[in-house]
């Protein structure tokens, strides 16, 4: 079942409104018949509209899927923690 944007509550939208923010994405496709999986993760800092990195995978093993972007999360957390300061 596809929703386009406006079949949303736009109070469920994620929604990151200070320049300072770092957005990371983190796109997942998976083709069931072949059992194949692409991911691409993409870091923009908000405040520039900078992309910042972006990194794809088009050939990911069904295995290995979740420790490879668990594995590229916790990396961009320690990454992103240099930058970040307490409130």
């Amino acid at each position: 079942m596809n929703h386009s944007a406006d079949d949303v509550n736009p109070s469920y939208q994620m929604s990151l409104t200070d320049p300072d923010a770092w957005e990371i994405t983190l796109k997942v496709g998976v083709m069931n018949e072949e059992r194949h999986w692409q991911a691409q993760i993409e870091v923009r800092h908000l405040g520039t509209d900078q992309l910042v990195f972006l990194e794809s995978d088009p050939h990911l093993d069904e295995t290995r899927v979740m420790y490879r972007l668990e594995a590229r999360l916790a990396q961009f957390q320690k990454l992103l923690a240099e930058y970040i300061t307490p409130f």
